[in-house]
C-alpha cells in the first residue's frame, strides 16, 4: 500500500500547475473624433451658431418615467460621453452618446429603460408615456412623452450597438396623435447614427 502512495504522488508531481488565469480588462473605445452625432441639427436659435459636440455639452438631462430615473447613467459605468443640442421657440434637438464599460453593461441599461416603461401604462401628474413600434435593425425603443392637458410632445430614441448607446430627444409644439412625423424623422437619424456606431461592435466596422 504504502508503495502505490509513492508511486502515486511521484505522478503527481511530475503533472505540471495549470496555469493561473489571466485576469481580462476590458479596452476602452473611446467616441471618435469625428463621430456625427450632430448629423442634420439645426442651428441653434439661441446662439445663432451651429452646435457642436463635446463631451461637457449639456444634451437630455434628467429623465424618468414612473418615479424610477434611468437617464443620465451611473457615471461609474460610462468610459466616454459626447453630447450636443439645439434650442429654438418651442423645439429642441438634443443627442447623447455613450460608450460603456463592456457591452453586457449597456444591454442592461437598454433592458432597464424597457422594464421602466412597460411599467408605467397610467398617467403620472398628467404625464403620458408611449411606447411605439419603429424598426431600426438595431437594439432600440422608440418613445414619447404627452401630456393628458395642454400641448407639448417629447420624442426619445436610445439604440445600442455593442458597448454604445445613443439617447435622441426632440421636443415640439402638439400631442401624442401628430407623433407619427417625428418619431420617422428621430427612426431615420438613429439609423444613420447606428451605422457609425459600429466602432463599439465586438465585430468593429
Amino acid at each position: 500500500m504504502t508503495r502505490v502512495i509513492t508511486t502515486l504522488l511521484a505522478l503527481a508531481l511530475l503533472v505540471p500547475a495549470s496555469p493561473a488565469t489571466a485576469t481580462t480588462t476590458a479596452t476602452p473605445t473611446p467616441i471618435p473624433d469625428d463621430f456625427p452625432l450632430a448629423l442634420r441639427i439645426s442651428v441653434d436659435d439661441s446662439t445663432g451658431e451651429q452646435p457642436v459636440p463635446a463631451p461637457d455639452a449639456k444634451a437630455i438631462g434628467r429623465i424618468g418615467a414612473c418615479g424610477e430615473r434611468w437617464w443620465p447613467l451611473a457615471p461609474a459605468l460610462v468610459e466616454d460621453r459626447q453630447a450636443v443640442r439645439a434650442t429654438g421657440p418651442e423645439y429642441l434637438d438634443a443627442r447623447e452618446l455613450v460608450s460603456m464599460r463592456r457591452a453586457r453593461v449597456a444591454v442592461r441599461a437598454l433592458a432597464r429603460i424597457r422594464t421602466a416603461l412597460t411599467a408605467c401604462t397610467e398617467p403620472v401628474r398628467g404625464s403620458v408615456w408611449t411606447v411605439h413600434d419603429a424598426d431600426t435593425g438595431y437594439d432600440a425603443v422608440i418613445f414619447t412623452q404627452s401630456w393628458t392637458r395642454g400641448l407639448g410632445l417629447s420624442t426619445f430614441q436610445v439604440i445600442r450597438v455593442g458597448k454604445g448607446v445613443l439617447i435622441t430627444h426632440t421636443y415640439g409644439e402638439g400631442g401624442l396623435s401628430e407623433s407619427r412625423v417625428q418619431i420617422r424623422r428621430q427612426t431615420r437619424l438613429g439609423r444613420d447614427l447606428a451605422i457609425e456606431m459600429c466602432v463599439f461592435a465586438r465585430a468593429g466596422c
